[in-house]
């Protein structure tokens, strides 16, 4: 067909297949355009007032065609285009020769159609091999050049970021450059008025405090004032009382004495307390009846005690302890009168007896009724109180005694009797003197008296 469409008489002569050319050369690749452009060109060429094939083509046609083959190949190619007409019949031998050329060359053109179609496919698939080939090739290619990439890319990334971090940071610390100084300015402004604040109350606790220490200044000055003038006082008051101080010395010194134990004394007689001097300094003091208290003190000391002096306590306790023994013999002579010997000797071995048995360990400290008690029992019981150094109830059991002791511990009662006396005024002396002094230099309205306090009413 494109051999036809090639010579220019054939274009010439059939401008329409010429012009139909280009629809027929786009419709290579689907076989029912072929068939469809075949019956074109043979329409064209029944047409009965165009010629479509030129004279030498003709001529070979007429040689190398047969009529039966032509005629069977007509009706072929009339079946396959469904023509109705009765060409084959009535028309001329050219015209049939040029439509079975025009079959035959249809029908090359398709086998040539399929080649191609077939090689189409087959250079398809290699250029589908090829581009996969080709992809699979880029795909490396591009791979190398992805991790290269990615690699640039992350080092460029890592760069970016550290310039960030460092500009982060820069800007950070730039930040914290100026939050500290304003932080720092506002502390300062805090603190200022912090310290105004504390400045203000300190100044007025300082004042409260200075108003405090001069009160307590003064307080202590006037008490300090107030004392220096009692110990002028007192000094003055010592020179010009002199002889009450000598007297409370003498007094302290006399109460000592009465306590204490002359060892080298050989006997009880030897152990006694001269009280002259007291009586002698009490009597200058209290002179010609100025204090009626000093002079009934002075009155209650016995003559003989201030003429041969007192028994210390430790005589007493020697004296008793020889006069006990001879009570204790006589204990069974309750009544009073001459008694016979067999009496002495009775009441002797009973004294026996009773220390032999350790009677002495009853109970002492026990309620009892003193009627009741004999004269050992009043013994026993002087004894205790005089180990105790209670003198004053050793004496009260001692008094008690009737019969032949009674004359036995009469010196003994005499002399302790003449003790208390004496201890009783020396500490009322005492006590007195001290009163007067503290009246004198501390205005103290107080006395004390065997270390118990006492108002000075009880002299009035």
């Amino acid at each position: 067909m494109f051999r036809l469409m090639s010579f220019p008489s054939f274009r010439m002569k059939t401008p329409w297949l010429a012009c139909k050319g280009k629809l027929f050369a786009s419709s290579q690749k689907t076989p029912s355009l072929v068939v469809i452009s075949g019956g074109v060109l043979l329409a064209s060429a029944l047409h009965p007032t165009q010629r479509c094939v030129p004279d030498s083509d003709i001529l070979k046609l007429r040689a190398v065609a047969d009529k039966r083959e032509a005629i069977e190949a007509y009706e072929k190619l009339k079946k396959e285009m469904r023509i109705n007409s009765e060409f084959g019949k009535t028309a001329d031998w050219d015209q049939l020769i040029f439509v079975v050329k025009a079959a035959i060359e249809a029908k090359r053109l398709r086998e040539e159609l399929i080649a191609a179609k077939q090689f189409e496919e087959d250079q398809l698939r290699q250029a589908v091999e090829a581009d996969e080939a080709l992809k699979a090739e880029a795909e490396k290619l591009f791979g190398e050049r992805e991790r290269v990439i990615r690699a640039q890319c992350q080092k460029e990334f890592h760069e970016q970021v550290r310039q960030e971090t460092e500009l982060a940071r820069n800007r950070l610390n730039e930040i914290s450059k100026e939050l500290k100084t304003e932080l720092e300015a506002q502390l300062n402004d805090q603190i200022d008025i912090q310290n105004k604040v504390m400045v203000k109350n300190m100044v007025s606790k300082f004042r409260d405090l200075r108003s405090q220490s001069e009160e307590m200044v003064n307080l202590v000055t006037n008490v300090l004032t107030t004392k220096q003038n009692d110990f002028k006082n007192q000094d003055r008051f010592v020179k010009e009382n002199k002889e009450l101080v000598e007297l409370r010395e003498q007094c302290m010194a006399v109460e000592a004495a009465l306590k204490i134990d002359k060892n080298t004394a050989p006997n009880w007689n030897e152990q006694t307390c001269q009280i002259s001097e007291l009586a002698e300094c009490t009597r200058k003091v209290f002179n010609e009846g100025s204090d009626a208290l000093g002079e009934a003190v002075l009155h209650s000391i016995p003559s003989l005690a201030i003429k041969r002096g007192v028994l210390t306590e430790i005589g007493l306790r020697t004296r008793f302890e020889q006069v006990e023994k001879v009570a204790h013999k006589l204990a069974m002579l309750k009544e009073e009168g001459p008694h016979p010997g067999t009496a002495y000797v009775a009441s002797y071995i009973r004294s026996a007896l009773i220390v032999g048995n350790k009677l002495c360990t009853r109970d002492l400290t026990s309620d009892f009724v003193p009627e009741d008690l004999d004269n050992a029992d009043l013994l026993f019981r002087a004894s205790a109180c005089v180990k105790n150094n209670d003198f004053v109830n050793a004496v009260k059991f001692m008094e008690r005694l009737r019969g032949a002791p009674t004359k036995a511990v009469a010196g003994w009662l005499s002399e302790a009797h003449n003790f208390l006396k004496v201890k009783h005024a020396i500490n009322i002396l005492k006590n007195y003197c001290t009163l007067k002094i503290n009246r004198c230099c501390y205005n103290s309205p107080t006395l004390v008296i065997d270390g118990k306090a006492t108002n000075e009413s009880w002299f009035k």
